[in-house]
């Protein structure tokens, strides 16, 4: 928001209440920027889209864009004139625009920031994930906010950008931007056992991890092998070896689902090394809903289609 000069005052919203807000300044967003932009690039950001983290109760939207998308949606953006107010003090170069706007109905700000994908603003979407799956970085956030909570917004926004430079470092910056596109991110450490007489780590350890990331994926989507019941069954499963991977590392393994059927999807998977920050491995598997108590081929059930293709 465009709030320079202001005073920083924390509000926590009702769940519901956020809920509706988020889905309805969403859309609002999705109506300016028109048909050529994916409404699942549109993606919620800043300290309302995560859980437990304290804010001023305003929403922040991240649009990811293609460079071929971006001029187009700037238009879009310039065509609504008053509509929308340019915010100078966040994005306002060929790589990120910044702007406000009050959706029809609420009063609460919302501040949208269109970024190029991949290029140097590309960020605040990392930012929620990482702090997402870190509670210890919540609660170090928390306690900025908390002590510029009725100060100078201009004195709590350089501590915040302090922190924020920090996270930047974190090697799981790195990854969660190289595992993009995966909902499912599944984390683990190299261990000295699993090298072989070369020195590195042996293929036979990445097709463990890959499993391990597999059943977190099925964890998930509610999908879990049963004795009874429908569950997945592995059909066949492969690893493509980029770069060797050395103990000591740790390693993430993002995990995506495509070509869905009746009876089976696909599942790319990726694992990210911290040591060599990249990807050192691309697996892949075919998946088969089974009855194990009929032991034989099934639908797919409608809830685990629906979270598929989500």
């Amino acid at each position: 928001m465009a709030d320079h000069g202001a005073t920083l005052r924390l509000q926590t919203i009702e769940p519901d209440r956020l809920a509706h807000r988020v889905t309805t300044a969403r859309r609002a967003v999705a109506d300016i920027l028109g048909d050529g932009v994916s409404f699942s690039e549109i993606r919620h950001v800043g300290s309302t889209a995560v859980v437990g983290l304290l804010g001023k109760g305003d929403l922040d939207f991240q649009v990811r864009l293609t460079r071929e998308q971006w001029r187009d949606a700037v238009d879009a953006v310039d065509a609504f004139g008053n509509a929308v107010t340019p915010n100078p003090g966040a994005y306002n170069d060929d790589n990120g625009r910044s702007f406000d706007l009050v959706v029809d109905g609420e009063s609460v700000p919302v501040g949208v920031h269109l970024t190029v994908k991949d290029g140097p603003h590309d960020e605040q979407w990392v930012y929620a994930r990482l702090l997402a799956d870190d509670a210890d970085a919540v609660s170090a956030l928390n306690a900025i906010k908390r002590r510029y909570d009725g100060a100078d917004m201009d004195a709590y926004r350089e501590a915040k950008g302090a922190f924020y430079d920090a996270l930047r470092t974190d090697w799981r910056f790195s990854m969660y931007r190289g595992l993009d596109g995966h909902p499912v991110v599944f984390r683990g450490e190299v261990q000295w056992g699993e090298m072989d007489a070369l020195q590195h780590v042996n293929n036979v350890a990445y097709f463990r991890w890959l499993e391990s990331a597999r059943m977190a994926y099925f964890e998930a989507i509610a999908f879990v092998p049963s004795s009874t019941g429908v569950g997945p069954i592995l059909a066949s499963t492969g690893c493509r070896y980029k770069r060797p991977m050395l103990w000591p590392d740790r390693y993430a393994i993002g995990v995506r689902a495509h070509d869905v059927g009746a009876d089976r999807f696909k599942m790319s998977l990726a694992i990210w090394s911290e040591q060599l920050a990249c990807i050192a491995a691309v697996g892949e598997a075919v998946i088969v809903a089974y009855d194990y108590g009929t032991l034989q081929k099934a639908p797919l059930p409608s809830a685990v289609l629906q979270r598929l293709t989500l």
